[in-house]
């Protein structure tokens, strides 16, 4: 009777043993295994940070007819699209296909998007045509900012010299507003009017 119970110990003990063999052996696995996914995560992570690191940030402010506007650092060589998705895209009266979406956006730009009651103004000229084209001597100042380049000072300094000169004569008159150079002037030439 003890030899049956001495064989059923025996077997018990070497039940356990192969277990906790077997549990061992398994948590070094998973052991090895997390540290391997951690070690991932952790390059993962360096990879990005050299990434951010190595690419140059710019700063743009976006705002008008837009759900998130403010300022926000974006990569160099972002576009306008991109930067409307990151401020939660353009509001239900925002005309954001008024604008160029593929331009590039530049370091301290200011990007206004307009209201569809301000694009469709922006459209129409002068002598009530629709033209698509900014006319420098009629535009209000919301605008006039739609123009690259163009921020609430320069649209003032615009208004300011039409209603102190009589209006514009022709586009290149706007390099005589402070601040509006041959650089901008190229950016805009194609967008305005008189």
């Amino acid at each position: 009777m003890q030899k049956k119970y001495m064989k059923l110990a025996i077997i018990l003990i070497a039940f356990l043993l192969a277990g906790t063999i077997y549990c061992l052996s398994t948590s070094d696995k998973e052991a090895a295994e997390w540290e391997s996914m951690r070690e991932t995560e952790q390059s993962a992570e360096e990879t990005k940070e050299t990434i951010m690191q190595t690419e140059k940030m710019i700063y743009v402010h976006i705002c008008g007819e837009v759900n998130q506007p403010g300022v926000y650092s974006v990569p160099e060589g972002f576009r306008v699209y991109e930067l409307l998705e990151m401020a939660g895209g353009a509001t239900s009266q925002g005309a954001p296909d008024a604008m160029n979406l593929a331009d590039i956006i530049k370091d301290g730009e200011r990007i206004v998007i307009p209201s569809m009651e301000e694009a469709a103004s922006m459209a129409v000229s002068e002598s009530g045509e629709s033209t698509g084209l900014v006319n420098l001597n009629t535009a209000s100042i919301n605008q006039l900012m739609t123009l690259p380049g163009i921020g609430e000072s320069k649209a003032k300094d615009i208004v300011r010299y039409r209603e102190e000169n009589g209006g514009f004569q022709s586009i290149e008159d706007i390099m005589k507003i402070s601040g509006i150079k041959e650089a901008v002037f190229q950016k805009i030439r194609s967008l305005i009017t008189v």
